[in-house]
């Protein structure tokens, strides 16, 4: 009680000098409290829905109003439970709409209805499996080694070039107006490239959030945009691969179209030539290559990434543009001939072809 009325008989400002840090640290505690229980409650229900094993050091929040786990290892089983894959990531983050909603929802009232953002990313993820020589797709582009190897890349063949491989991942719902919300999946490479797709939703607010998978699922899809952005790869790319078989810099845009060309046409088909002019700008410059709906379809959200990919095309007839270029229609041409090759040009390592003509139309043609 003396300790009460000590301290009410200060004044204002030192009342508050030595309430201000016990307040902050209460508050402190109480949100790493909140983060510790939403983390280790999603890791639960992930666990429940996959039958996988997670793993983690720390949970954390900051004032981006982000909340998460570090050092993550994820253990999946095949049904038999005999064989298991292990993912890691260094880690996983909960986006939320920022500090204000995250403190208020902690301090205060939990809100039951879907925030106006709701994010997963997901930090340096990689099979533990794999090693520096497996192949893959560690850019996010499209047709990234055609001209370099046979194949696909390696972290390898990129630290060569100079570029980075570590892939970040981020699948959000984020709010446009009470009746649409865009869904956005990104894989990106700082330093290398970005892919995200962009679906345009139309989903009622407000939303309970037991409810929000299954209403996303069934919201109606009104457009799908695509972007790839060029974050570095390109230049690294062109000049490595073009000095790799012995052409200039410049000449390396006609081999890697050759290639794109030689890849489609083992498969029976080509790019139309809009499509190509404009894949080739962008092979050639980096920057971004932009694909959209032109139109709309009502299907859901479920629907559309259960179709098989020509059937989603002939839903969503698509527009292509690289670099703010007038958009041309993206385009296919079936029933080509595999491109023959020149048996006496074989690259020194044998990974591909000298090229002998380019399959794609020059920068300037019509769409």
């Amino acid at each position: 009680m003396q300790a009460w009325k000590t301290f009410a008989a200060m004044p204002m400002w030192k009342r508050f000098v030595y309430a201000a840090p016990i307040a902050f640290l209460c508050f402190w505690a109480a949100l790493s409290l909140q983060a510790k229980l939403w983390t280790e409650a999603a890791m639960l229900v992930v666990e429940m829905e996959t039958g996988g094993e997670i793993e983690s050091k720390n949970s954390f929040f900051n004032l981006k109003g982000e909340v998460g786990i570090e050092d993550v290892s994820m253990t999946m089983f095949d049904p038999t439970g005999e064989d298991s894959v292990t993912f890691k990531a260094d880690r996983v983050v909960v986006e939320t709409p920022g500090f204000g909603w995250y403190f208020w929802n902690t301090i205060f009232v939990s809100s039951e209805e879907l925030p106006d953002l709701l994010g997963v990313r997901i930090e340096n993820p990689r099979n533990v499996a794999t090693d520096p020589n497996t192949p893959g797709n560690y850019t996010n582009l499209p047709y990234d080694a055609m001209g370099c190897v046979a194949e696909m890349l390696t972290p390898t063949d990129l630290r060569a070039m100079g570029v980075p491989t570590q892939r970040q991942i981020r699948i959000a719902l984020e709010k446009v107006s009470d009746a649409e919300t865009t869904a956005r999946f990104r894989l990106r490479t700082e330093g290398a490239g970005e892919m995200e797709m962009k679906l345009a939703l139309e989903l009622k607010r407000p939303v309970k959030m037991e409810d929000f998978a299954q209403v996303v699922e069934e919201a109606p899809l009104k457009s799908v945009q695509l972007d790839f952005n060029d974050l570095g790869f390109t230049a690294k790319r062109n000049a490595y691969c073009a000095k790799k078989h012995n052409l200039p810099a410049a000449a390396f845009a006609d081999y890697h179209m050759q290639e794109v060309g030689r890849f489609l046409g083992a498969q029976g088909v080509s790019l139309g030539q809009g499509t190509a002019a404009q894949y080739r700008d962008f092979a050639t410059n980096g920057g971004t290559l932009q694909l959209r709906t032109a139109g709309t379809r009502k299907i859901t959200a479920n629907e559309f990434v259960e179709l098989p990919r020509m059937q989603k095309m002939q839903l969503f007839p698509l527009m292509i543009a690289a670099n703010g270029k007038a958009p041309a229609n993206f385009a296919w041409n079936y029933g080509v001939q595999p491109a023959p090759v020149a048996p006496a040009a074989a690259a020194a390592d044998g990974a591909v072809a000298i090229p002998v003509a380019n399959v794609a139309p020059p920068p300037g043609a019509a769409a």
